[in-house]
């Protein structure tokens, strides 16, 4: 089950970047703390899993991801 979720994640995180889901803000963002692709598709996993910080409704979850420093 981990490597279907391996291999979705990736995808995601690719189609997010071509289909430009995620913001130039965002990707800027990302960038600048060095929030890797992997470090996010974890929390996507994660959050699959049930696996969240908060619900704040509407289909809007709130989920932590540490990053390294």
């Amino acid at each position: 089950m981990i490597d279907v979720l391996d291999t979705v994640c990736h995808l995601v995180a690719y189609c997010a970047h071509e289909w430009g889901v995620q913001t130039r803000h965002f990707s800027r963002w990302a960038r600048k703390v060095r929030l890797s692709d992997r470090a996010l598709c974890q929390a996507v996993e994660e959050m699959i899993r049930g696996l969240i910080d908060a619900d704040l409704g509407g289909s809007i979850v709130k989920k932590r991801i540490g990053l390294a420093g």
